[in-house]
This record gives structure tokens, sequence and C-alpha cells, in this order.
């Protein structure tokens, strides 16, 4: 995956920032699915500014425009795909954008705070469970438990 666009998180204020997070929660749940594996396999490509927002080209089974365009308070995707505006690709480009702001310091409300995937985020590793981590009592959490030791 190549690095998120922080050039232009950078131009968002706090308020787009928010905006961008309601757009993207207001997405359907398939588009929504769909654009995360597509952000998280890097098919987000040419992403640039654009005058009152950014573009980029995404790669489906073909490549799309897209473009966000803000407002003081307004974020709204457009896309060159049939499905567009409020597509997979769309998603993708948003979603990239919305990680680099929260990477740069923008809060997001406790109920957007899931929006962005934690391989976004920075911390791809999830954490170790209680009962495996430094400083843990023998039996706390039962390691039997634990849905990720069970499958091995």
């Amino acid at each position: 995956m190549h690095a998120l666009p922080d050039n232009l998180a950078q131009t968002l204020t706090p308020e787009q920032v928010h905006a961008l997070a309601m757009s993207l929660a207001a997405f359907p749940a398939i588009a929504s699915a769909r654009g995360a594996e597509l952000a998280l396999a890097g098919r987000v490509l040419d992403e640039e500014s654009a005058g009152d927002g950014m573009r980029a080209h995404v790669r489906g089974s073909r490549v799309w425009a897209v473009r966000w365009r803000f407002g003081p308070e307004l974020a709204e995707p457009v896309c060159s795909c049939p499905d567009g505006p409020l597509c997979k690709h769309a998603y993708a480009a948003g979603l990239r954008l919305l990680a680099a702001a929260v990477g740069l310091g923008h809060e997001l409300p406790p109920a957007f705070a899931s929006l962005v995937p934690r391989a976004l985020r920075g911390d791809a590793h999830p954490p170790l469970p209680r009962s495996l981590a430094r400083g843990a009592s023998p039996g706390e959490g039962g390691e039997q438990n634990e849905p990720r030791l069970r499958a091995l």
C-alpha cells in the first residue's frame, strides 16, 4: 500500500473532516466494504488536489475517476462509474483521505471512529489477548476462550 495523501488532508478543516466522515458513513454497506478493500489493496492512484477538493483514479474492473468536493461543512463524492456517486471507488478515495486526516491528528466523533480500518491507521497488528499480554496473571482471560488461539 502506498503512502496516504497527507498533503491533501492537511488542507481540510475539522468541519470538512467531520463532513467527510458523515458522508462515508452514509454509503451503502456493500459499497463501503468493497471500497475499504480497494483502499487497503492500494488501488487508489494519482491522488491530487483539485480546487475545492481532491481527485484520484481508482482501479477496479476499470480505472475510474473519482472526485471529492468540499465546502465549509460539505463533502460530496463524484465518480465516473455507473454506480457513482455512492460507489466503492468514491468510498476508497474518501477513506484514504479520512485516514490521512486522522493520522495528522484530526479527531473523529466516537460514532465514526470505526470507519478507518486498523491497517490504514498504522496500527495494523491487533492487540494481544489479555491472557497473553505482558503482566497478565496466570489464568486471567482464559486463553482457551480466545478465538485466534482456538483456530491454531
